[in-house]
């Protein structure tokens, strides 16, 4: 009876461990399905959870720039000559330095402020009317029109009047490619100047005013210059006999050269001349240059211009 039951209990214990068995392995086959990842059907497009980053744009943005910085081009700059008046003549022609882009425009425009307080200290001045002013100047085909305020014109006689021109003439006629020069007022064409009518068109040049230059014309070395030995000069005289004299005075008052110059012509007709003149200095500082020409009659000075230079 015994044996019988205790076969029962172990089949019923095998029965139970068999079931238990089973139920573990359902289990396992159902978390397995459960937890693979579902396969995609080919034709769609798996949904994606993530969230979406802003896109890069495709077109190239200008990336802004500094605007460009332009350095000016130096300005240049040399020298000109402007020409006042020595008493009833033209005086010799004073240095300015000038921009060289518009050298006739800068040289009028200092002509027409006049003498430096040295210049009139040695003898320089001006007929030009205080006051009166550059509106234009243009250079074509070798003429120069240049175009003045009305107060050119305004006061002076006829010897007046003739420096004035000439003033500007020879200051205007120093430039390459300037060969006569034209006059506007206040711009309109001017065919004279002044009540005594100083004719002016046809356009003018330096020739249609040799009666306003000295009997010795030095065009170098130009007032307030340094000079050296040699010292060389140039310029133009109608004096007897082509030949006048140069003098130079050193700072201790002491004459270093006297010494006679011949132009190419005289005796009624003007000449040129391009001379060098040795000297040496007893002392170094402020002198004079001296050109004169020794009167036929006793031999003094006469003609003479003297000019400022330093040594």
């Amino acid at each position: 009876m015994t044996s019988c039951i205790d076969r029962s209990r172990r089949w019923l214990r095998t029965l139970a461990l068999l079931a238990l068995a089973a139920a573990v392995l359902l289990t396992v086959a159902a978390c397995g399905r459960f937890n693979r990842p579902q396969e995609t059907p080919a034709n769609e497009t798996p949904v994606t959870t993530e969230p979406a980053t802003p896109s890069t744009p495709t077109a190239t943005e200008p990336t802004p720039t500094a605007p460009a910085t332009t350095t000016p081009p130096p300005v240049t700059y040399t020298t000109a000559r402007v020409y006042f008046s020595r008493g009833e003549f033209l005086g010799v022609g004073s240095l300015r330095k000038v921009v060289a882009a518009s050298p006739a425009k800068a040289a009028m425009t200092q002509l027409l402020a006049g003498p430096t307080s040295a210049e009139k200290a040695w003898g320089l001045g001006t007929t030009i009317p205080s006051g009166t002013k550059l509106l234009g100047i243009k250079i074509s085909g070798g003429v120069a029109t240049v175009d003045l305020s009305k107060r050119f014109e305004s006061g002076g006689g006829t010897l007046s009047m003739t420096l004035r021109i000439a003033q500007v003439v020879n200051t205007l006629t120093q430039f390459k490619g300037v060969k006569t020069v034209a006059f506007r007022l206040d711009g309109k064409k001017a065919t004279s100047i002044g009540g005594e009518g100083l004719i002016v068109w046809p356009p003018v040049d330096r020739a249609d005013y040799d009666g306003a230059l000295p009997a010795i014309m030095l065009e170098s070395p130009a007032p307030g210059a340094t000079i050296t030995s040699p010292v060389r000069l140039t310029g133009s005289a109608n004096v007897f006999e082509a030949v006048f004299r140069v003098k130079i005075t050193d700072a201790a008052g002491k004459i270093v050269a006297d010494k006679p110059v011949k132009a190419t012509s005289g005796t009624g007709t003007r000449g040129t001349f391009d001379a060098s003149i040795k000297f040496t200095a007893t002392k170094h500082g402020k002198g004079w240059l001296t050109v004169y020409e020794p009167s036929a009659k006793d031999g003094s000075p006469t003609n003479v211009v003297k000019i400022r230079v330093y040594l």
